[in-house]
């Protein structure tokens, strides 16, 4: 299922991280090992930038890393004040504030107030498309109910992002602080 999930989104970068951090942690697992996200995610970032050194000036590689980074460090501060389910994506939100303001000069607060509720809608919609690609295969339709399922999620997800997106006010514009700067924050 991860190899499908992982070709159906071309690899990118974050899926690509997911994909092999869990496979570590599953080879942990068999091997009887203590698994450690902090140095599962540098063993992955050291591999891709052994496959293609310029990915570490890229983007989504940076905040990729910087996601898991964000959920090592901060999720036990926020799982003391928030619920566990919401202290994950509250982390991810805290981490990548100094990054999003320092590399797109700005905040978007419609991305915070977001995240948590589309992160609930993707994980049903992410199997239930895996479920309806695999009954598309052996019978070559979908079940209506399946359907169903990733038509009304597929059009909430893009309703509640359009929602957001053209509401300007949701959007903090900031100086864009020196690199210098950044790197004494994290």
């Amino acid at each position: 299922f991860t190899l499908i999930y992982g070709f159906a989104t071309l690899w990118s970068v974050s899926v690509t991280r997911a994909i092999m951090l869990m496979y570590i942690m599953i080879l942990a697992n068999v091997l009887d090992r203590r698994y450690d996200l902090l140095t599962a995610a540098a063993l992955v970032a050291g591999a891709f930038a052994l496959k293609n050194p310029y990915i570490i000036f890229g983007a989504s590689f940076q905040m990729s890393c910087l996601a898991v980074c964000s959920i090592s460090f901060f999720t036990p501060i926020f799982e003391r004040i928030l619920p566990a389910s919401i202290a994950g994506a509250a982390a991810v939100q805290f981490g990548m504030l100094p990054y999003m303001i320092y590399s797109f000069n700005g905040i978007s607060v419609a991305g915070v107030l977001i995240n948590v509720p589309v992160v609930y809608i993707i994980s049903i919609l992410v199997p239930a498309g895996v479920t309806g690609y695999f009954v598309f295969l052996i019978s070559q339709s979908i079940m209506p109910m399946i359907s169903f399922i990733l038509d009304a999620l597929s059009k909430l997800t893009l309703f509640i992002n359009h929602l957001f997106a053209s509401c300007n006010l949701l959007y903090i514009t900031l100086p864009s602080m020196k690199l210098g700067t950044l790197l004494m924050i994290y």
